[in-house]
């Protein structure tokens, strides 16, 4: 996957990107809000290439501090990032799992009839193995 963005900056720290769509941003997000993903109730500011995101999306899991939570960016192709944010009681305050959301969104994809696989980005940090969700066209007789 050459030329594409490997990292997303977020206030000093930086997030890898690990989910590509080779599908319009309007199709990705409606398949996330089918999958009970809504508008996030907290917000840090990020960017990919100094833009901010296109959308900005969260699930909530077990309370209110426990979600999913995504980011997306468009530029032909849908970058971005999803992980599953966890509170901490130190610095810097939550921990993101970020192969928790890759996975996340795999399963929102597939069960929805899309072709899903892994692609490796070489951007390996903690929690995160390097490798992004590719999403693209309807696998044969996945559903509409």
């Amino acid at each position: 996957m050459e030329g594409l963005p490997r990292w997303i900056e977020v206030g000093a720290a930086r997030d890898p990107v690990n989910f590509i769509a080779l599908l319009p941003l309007e199709e990705v997000a409606r398949v996330l809000r089918e999958d009970g993903w809504g508008e996030p109730r907290v917000q840090h500011a990020a960017a990919l290439e100094g833009r901010r995101p296109a959308v900005t999306l969260e699930r909530p899991l077990l309370s209110a501090l426990v979600r999913l939570h995504a980011r997306l960016w468009a530029d032909g192709t849908v970058v971005g990032n999803a992980h599953l944010d966890v509170p901490a009681l130190a610095p810097p305050r939550h921990v993101a799992f970020h192969d928790v959301g890759k996975a996340c969104l795999m399963y929102a994809f597939y069960r929805r009839g899309y072709a899903v696989e892994l692609v490796h980005l070489a951007n390996e940090c903690e929690n995160h193995d390097g490798r992004a969700l590719k999403v693209y066209s309807r696998r044969a007789g996945g559903r509409p």
